[in-house]
């Protein structure tokens, strides 16, 4: 079995079945518009990627990346920095934008805003800067002006079910 990919584009997953069977959230960053290339891109492991489409958004893991020295190290931390666990290098993400936290007791999942200069919402709610806020199954989420998906595994094979039909 090859090892996941932090990130990777939906279409992907076509000739990579195995990044499907983590049991681990997904982060899906979307577009509805078409923007130009330069504007979105995002760094793994030094590269430069292409920005989602409408068609093939990219798909992050949501899990600690090894060897990275992030200023979190108990949550998952989004950001434009290559220290990052999710590094989305967009011009409306702070450095250090946003982390993910699951309750170890609960298994519930929490985003908070990181004092981000752009904000973080979760549907049309503003989140208020270090104050968590729980996740259910599948949530809309805005960093700055990108749109993505939080989704649960379960939610996650639903959503690429219906993808792969289209």
């Amino acid at each position: 079995m090859s090892k996941p990919l932090s990130a990777y584009g939906l279409s992907s997953l076509r000739t990579a079945p195995a990044s499907t069977e983590s049991e681990v959230p997904k982060l899906v960053w979307t577009s509805t518009a078409e923007a130009p290339e330069d504007r979105y891109m995002v760094t793994e492991s030094g590269t430069r990627k292409r920005r989602p489409t409408a068609s093939d958004p990219l798909v992050f893991e949501l899990r600690k990346v090894q060897g990275k020295a992030n200023p979190l190290t108990m949550g998952i931390t989004v950001g434009r920095a290559d220290t990052n666990d999710v590094v989305i290098d967009d011009v409306s993400i702070s450095r250090f934008h946003a982390y993910f936290q699951q309750d170890a007791r609960t298994g519930l999942w929490t985003l908070v805003d990181a004092e981000s200069s752009n904000h973080t919402f979760v549907g049309p709610l503003r989140l208020e800067p270090s104050k968590p806020h729980t996740l259910g199954m599948q949530e809309q989420i805005r960093f700055g002006d990108v749109p993505a998906i939080f989704m649960q595994p379960e939610a996650f094979r639903v959503y690429l079910k219906m993808m792969m039909k289209t």
